[in-house]
């Protein structure tokens, strides 16, 4: 009742004002009189005015009636949160702008007042190389975050760590981390590959309950006091780590596991710093829940195969695998670690290299590929063509990376496949007289598919021609896609006459294909028929008795692989996980 009477009360006192000045308005002798800051001041009121009842209009718009915390819950949907929820971490290339989301606070006082206010907002700490006021930033963000579990991803900068600036950046971490640490989630140093004064490990001499993320990418001359740090943080009975990566330090020597674990990545890790088989495989056993493994130039060292620890560590939560090397693979060789463990059969598994699959490698295919089990297995493999080179099995399908062509490599690679019966060309791809070779023996391809527009008449000729003797004899279905037949449909005067010309039994290739007992099947797949590709179809079916032909329409886009992140920035050709 009382703000009715409020309500009406303004209304009253605006509707008199209104009179007011109607009754006195226009350019009368009193207003001639009136100073220019009179008028100011009478503006200035009437705005006050007329804010507090667009505030009030505002107040019965719907968002604005959602309740505090939902509110707040809205905006942390608003925040990028890829610095701490990628694993492997991510590159400074792949992280966008993280504090995009505090435009909110500009909109108007109550949502400022909601961000400001929402301890949840402020736990997400990102610290980048061009961050001039790292130190302003992390304390109003820990302060505003309150006690909440709080992540922090750092860029060390090298000047922090100079002569004259060590010992107040040192004391500004070591506040930092006695204020914060028993509430700290997530941990994520890293120095750009620059190297850092082992100074800064003092910060792990406190404990840390909480931490369930730890990422270290910082070198440094000297590791004995992280080392020293880290076995006590992950021999502790109840360490809450579920992902750790370390990258240029060692794995710290432990004969025990971590019951929490989910993600492990271990990069450049010194040959003299790498742990034995039976030390790490120890690690992993005892790491049940272990779903992800990375190892780029880390790990156990190969060994003679005939000393290597006569066991088989269970991961049955293993979903991906991934294994890379920049130099030789006898010495981090996949094949042997991969060997020691029983993982899921739907579980990945990603081998990469720069130098995998060049000429002068393929010698050492033996060394990097998995064992003959799951070799056995692959009955698909599909080729991409990318300034990577990398494998990555998948139940019965292998996922091939490559700069090169495959006719440089598929003969030798397709000798480890016994099961190989299907190749998929997921990037464009000319086969010509001097490519065909990739095809013959000991290839047992039944299938072929080109995802691609392909012009597959000059193919055929190859295939089937009997004066090169009879290419991938097991060969019965080519799938093409259906824009490909369109685009060949755009050469029909060239191809009619020379598929006519095929037509006389006395003087073509596909009478000689009857002679041999092939019979090649084309599938088609396209989105709608057009009068283009009719035309085609009818071109073709000139041969109905040598070619049969079905055309399946399938309506929406084709599946696309992709094997490596598309903007090429991880070298290891990481699939992030959640």
């Amino acid at each position: 009742m009382a703000a009715n009477d409020g309500r009406s009360m303004v209304k009253d006192l605006l509707i008199a004002l209104k009179g007011e000045l109607d009754r006195t308005g226009g350019f009368t002798e009193f207003s001639l009189r009136e100073s220019t800051g009179e008028i100011l001041e009478d503006i200035a009121l009437a705005e006050g005015v007329l804010s507090r009842i667009r505030s009030r209009l505002n107040a019965t718009r719907p968002i604005n009636r959602l309740p505090t915390e939902l509110l707040a819950s809205i905006f942390s949907l608003c925040q990028n949160t890829e610095p701490w929820s990628l694993f492997p971490p991510a590159t400074r290339d792949e992280i966008k702008d993280p504090y995009s989301w505090l435009v909110l606070t500009e909109v108007c006082s109550q949502w400022r007042h909601t961000a400001l206010s929402a301890a949840s907002l402020w736990t997400n700490i990102y610290l980048g190389p061009q961050m001039h006021n790292q130190k302003e930033i992390r304390d109003m963000f820990s302060n505003r975050a309150r006690s909440a579990p709080m992540n922090l991803n750092q860029y060390l900068r090298l000047a922090d760590f100079s002569f004259f600036s060590l010992s107040q950046s040192l004391n500004d971490y070591l506040l930092f981390a006695q204020q914060h640490s028993s509430h700290l989630q997530s941990l994520y140093l890293s120095s750009g590959g620059l190297n850092i004064l082992p100074s800064i490990w003092e910060i792990f001499n406190y404990d840390y309950p909480g931490l369930r993320n730890l990422c270290l990418d910082v070198k440094s001359d000297k590791y004995d006091n992280l080392s020293r740090s880290l076995h006590r943080m992950f021999t502790s009975g109840d360490s809450s780590l579920e992902r750790i990566s370390l990258s240029y330090i060692a794995w710290p020597t432990i004969n025990t596991g971590l019951a929490r674990l989910t993600h492990l990545a271990i990069r450049n890790q010194a040959p003299e710093l790498s742990p034995t088989y039976t030390d790490f495989l120890d690690v992993l056993q005892g790491c049940p829940l272990l779903q992800f493994l990375s190892l780029h130039d880390a790990g156990p060292l190969a060994v003679n195969p005939q000393t290597l620890p006569e066991r088989t560590v269970p991961l049955d939560s293993l979903r991906r695998a991934e294994i890379s090397w920049s130099d030789d693979s006898e010495l981090r060789s996949p094949c042997q670690i991969v060997q020691c463990l029983k993982i899921p059969d739907n579980a990945a598994i990603l081998l990469h290299s720069h130098f995998m699959l060049r000429f002068d490698e393929l010698g050492l295919l033996s060394s990097y590929l998995p064992p003959k089990k799951y070799l056995n297995r692959i009955s698909t493999l599909e080729l991409r063509q990318s300034g990577n080179s990398a494998m990555l099995f998948q139940g019965d399908v292998l996922y091939l990376d490559n700069s090169s062509r495959a006719s440089s490599y598929l003969p030798a690679l397709a000798s480890y496949f016994p099961n190989l019966s299907f190749l998929i060309f997921a990037s464009p791809s000319t086969i010509n007289s001097s490519s065909i070779a990739m095809f013959s023996s000991p290839t047992n391809f039944t299938k072929i598919r080109f995802v691609h527009t392909f012009n597959f008449v000059p193919f055929v000729e190859e295939l089937c021609n009997p004066s090169r003797g009879l290419w991938c004899p097991s060969l019965t279905e080519i799938i093409l896609n259906g824009t490909g037949l369109e685009e060949l449909a755009k050469r029909i005067p060239l191809y009619r006459d020379r598929l006519v010309k095929y037509r006389k039994k006395e003087s073509n290739w596909f009478s000689n294909t009857i002679k041999m007992g092939r019979n090649l099947s084309f599938r088609v797949l396209c989105e709608e028929p057009s009068e283009i590709f009719e035309e085609c179809l009818n071109m073709l079916s000139i041969t109905p008795q040598w070619i049969i032909l079905e055309a399946f329409y399938t309506y929406g886009s084709d599946p696309s692989y992709m094997l490596l992140p598309k903007n090429g920035q991880n070298p290891l050709g990481y699939q992030h996980l959640p």
